[in-house]
């Protein structure tokens, strides 16, 4: 029988195949052999129950900024529609009406903390809650309450089985939820029962379909149909190691503190004073007096055979040591610890803005990738409830995550006007077309001049910018095609160029752009 290549090592259960292997051995070294105490490490998994997610969110402050700080970011800037002004006003008071965006941000709070979440939507005229919701009977008016509730550990709604139907549009969701609904005792003292919109009989099981409900996860499984349950995992699973590493260090440190200064006095015959009542009380008066009346200024009295010292303990390295284990914490929940921690950035001329701009970026992708298609059955609901029909145009965009500052602003703006200025000197685009594109440039920017949209209309009803075209360019920018703003006829002698500068040798003559830094 030929000699096979596997050696048989002894209690540890590994072979070591020689020569083929996913990482580094060496049998002279013996690393990455049975011997190399690494190679019997194993991964294992600790879930953490609902009672131990919710002592870690509410008594952990890491904790609780890892869950609340990306669900608020993710929902603060909100988002803007596209439509008509009308349109934009109605869409934004159901919004208000149903508080969409804080029940949103709740419903991430939760999502992330239980691995879980449910929006349910409550329809008036559209069946009940056990059948599939038909989109086109949403009318208007019909969206009447959106409510979130905990799923994933905390389960305050119940998910059924998946569905496992690869032909099925719910593939991967809940076959259906279950909700006792819970009826609310009446109020004492004659005050009225708070508007209630009973769709189901009080106290019974509510059945809930999943087209009625938008579902949030926190981190998704690696694959949904060998999952144990439609949800997902707590975005504090892969933390908890790191939050706990770094709760040990700072209650460490904070138990050094109390022994950061010790004194020793030494004295002579101690044991044996200490072996009575009576002498054991002696050593304690006699000390306490001393310790008393030491100070800045007392002198500390000592008999000839005591010995006095006092041993210090530096925290020299300490605050990196917690700052280590912090900024783990902060790679593990991936959130720049400029943001977690509150801290500083570190180095020389860093300003964080990098990690910030990374950070934002992230979370604008996971608005578009997972956000917006969740959402989708709510927005469609919406939409349909506040004008009775689906208009195809309207559709939002998620407003941006990074707030420049008033400079970076200026700068976008002067660029902005120097390549107006330049379509105004070539005379290409047809000036009416130039004008309104302007004016809408303006209006959504809204930087420069708050309010322009509402004065551009009142102008247009008062008749300031009336037939355009016959008056020509002169009137709508003070000069005409192909000629620059304060050019003297000599200057424009050697020829119109945009920003000014005579012909041939390109003078000083015109109007010069100013030049961003």
């Amino acid at each position: 029988m030929a000699e096979s290549n596997v050696v048989h090592l002894p209690s540890t259960g590994w072979s070591y195949l020689g020569g083929i292997g996913d990482t580094w051995k060496n049998l002279v070294s013996m690393l990455g052999t049975w011997k190399d105490k690494t190679v019997s490490q194993e991964p294992i998994i600790e879930l953490l129950d609902a009672a131990r997610l919710d002592a870690l969110y509410r008594a952990n402050w890491v904790c609780r900024k890892v869950i609340d700080l990306p669900a608020f970011d993710t929902t603060r800037a909100w988002r803007q529609w596209s439509a008509n002004e009308e349109q934009i006003e109605k869409l934004e008071e159901c919004e208000r009406k149903h508080g969409l965006q804080r029940k949103l941000m709740s419903a991430l709070i939760k999502a992330r903390l239980y691995g879980g979440s449910a929006m349910i939507l409550g329809l008036d005229g559209c069946g009940d809650f056990n059948e599939e919701l038909d989109i086109d009977d949403v009318g208007q008016d019909a969206l009447k309450f959106v409510h979130v509730v905990s799923g994933g550990r905390r389960q305050m709604i119940t998910a059924g089985a998946k569905v496992l139907d690869i032909t099925s549009p719910y593939f991967g969701e809940p076959s259906y939820y279950m909700r006792s609904n819970i009826p609310t005792p009446p109020p004492p003292g004659n005050v009225d029962p708070p508007e209630q919109f009973t769709m189901s009989t009080q106290g019974a099981t509510l059945f809930i379909h999943p087209s009625r409900v938008v579902r949030l996860v926190g981190y998704e499984y690696p694959d949904i149909e060998l999952s144990l349950d439609p949800w997902g995992d707590s975005v504090l699973q892969p933390v908890f190691d790191a939050a706990r590493a770094a709760g040990a260090v700072s209650s460490s440190v904070a138990a050094m503190v109390q022994e950061c200064k010790i004194d020793i006095i030494k004295m002579k015959g101690l044991s044996e004073l200490m072996s009575t009542r009576a002498g054991a009380q002696k050593v304690l008066d006699r000390y306490s007096n001393s310790n008393m009346a030491k100070s800045v200024v007392n002198t500390l009295l000592l008999d000839v055979e005591e010995e006095y010292e006092r041993h210090e303990m530096h925290f020299a390295s300490l605050d990196k040591v917690m700052t280590l284990f912090l900024l783990v914490c902060a790679a593990a929940a991936d959130i720049p610890a400029t943001r977690l921690l509150g801290r500083e950035p570190a180095g020389m001329n860093a300003t964080g803005e990098g990690d910030l701009r990374n950070y934002y970026d992230r979370l604008s992708a996971d608005q578009e990738v997972r956000l917006t298609p969740a959402l989708n059955r709510l927005d469609e609901v919406l939409i349909r409830s506040t004008f009775g029909e689906r208009d195809p145009d309207i559709h939002y965009t998620w407003r941006p995550l990074w707030q420049m500052s008033d400079e970076e602003k200026s700068q976008i703006e002067l660029r902005k006007a120097q390549a107006f200025l330049i379509d105004v000197n070539t005379g290409v685009v047809d000036p009416m077309a130039l004008k309104r594109g302007r004016e809408n440039n303006l209006i959504e920017s809204g930087f420069l001049y708050p309010g322009i949209d509402a004065a551009i209309e009142e102008a247009e009803k008062a008749g300031d910018d009336e037939n355009v075209e016959e008056q020509g360019m002169p009137n709508l920018f003070g000069q005409k095609p192909g000629g620059d703003p304060g050019m003297t006829e000599g200057q424009k002698g050697g020829g119109a160029q945009p920003f000014g500068g005579g012909g041939g040798g390109g003078g000083s003559g015109g109007l010069q752009p100013p030049q961003p830094k």
